[in-house]
């Protein structure tokens, strides 16, 4: 209160002073009010991107687990790794360690061996390339028929390539030939 009591005694220097101060900084209330409703709108639109990111944060992690518990199967020596996720009533049903690994996958693929329904599932030889690298499919089996990845086999591995065409049910007659 003082300040305002003694504002008279300011020289003329000092008024002009603080009023350009005025001046310079003062927003129209209407400008404020302005102002007020796009910094609301911008703030609604961040809340709407940090939602977006987190579903698509939820959905990533949802991707990564079914790819992992894909390939785990795959190791394991499933032909069909979706129909087993389906079957046990998708991803969600299965349990992951902190790493997002899949857990307990041996037992329940053994559950899975023994019921005879889903028994065609698993492949009977584990193939595994001699020079290493990700179990692959059956180049011989109907469904993933491919003739440059038998020819590979036959080069790198010829006791692999044998079981995999037994497996399904393609015979070779003496020499290789069918």
């Amino acid at each position: 209160m003082d300040f305002l009591d003694n504002i008279g005694e300011l020289s003329e220097s000092t008024r002009t002073a603080i009023a350009e101060e005025i001046e310079k900084n003062y927003v129209p209330l209407s400008r404020q009010q302005e102002l007020a409703g796009e910094n609301q709108r911008l703030l609604d639109e961040a809340q709407q991107l940090r939602e977006e990111v987190a579903s698509l944060q939820k959905e990533a992690a949802a991707r990564l687990k079914t790819e992992k518990l894909r390939h785990a199967f795959a190791l394991q020596g499933v032909s069909d790794p979706d129909y087993l996720i389906y079957r046990k009533g998708g991803v969600e049903n299965f349990s992951f360690d902190e790493n997002g690994e899949p857990e307990n996958l041996s037992s329940l693929c053994e559950d899975f061996r023994a019921d005879p329904t889903l028994s065609h599932l698993f492949s009977r030889e584990t193939y595994v390339p001699l020079r290493g690298g990700a179990v692959s499919v059956n180049p011989f089996a109907k469904e993933t028929f491919n003739l440059t990845e038998q020819a590979k086999l036959f080069r790198e591995d010829p006791a692999a390539a044998g079981l995999l065409a037994a497996e399904a049910g393609v015979a070779f007659a003496k020499g290789g030939k069918r």
